[in-house]
């Protein structure tokens, strides 16, 4: 019992402990890094429906990509 007891307080002084809560204590800090994500572009979707069918196909792109399509979505 008196060896869990020592165990548990070494465990506690060891977390509160002011030098290991310290970064500049010789570690430096860890900074979170996180990837930049590119801005995403607006997407366009357009609702079609073939005839004889009550399916709709949705098609979405890119403002550039209906253009290189030669679609004008410019409204009306």
């Amino acid at each position: 019992m008196s060896l869990l007891f020592s165990l548990a307080s070494a465990a506690a002084a060891a977390i509160s402990s002011p030098v290991a809560a310290d970064p500049a204590a010789g570690a430096p800090p860890v900074a979170a890094v996180s990837p930049v994500k590119p801005a995403k572009e607006k997407r366009y979707c357009i609702a079609e429906t073939a005839p004889g069918s009550h399916m709709t196909k949705k098609t979405c792109m890119t403002l550039n990509e209906w253009r290189a399509q030669g679609v004008d979505l410019s409204p009306k």
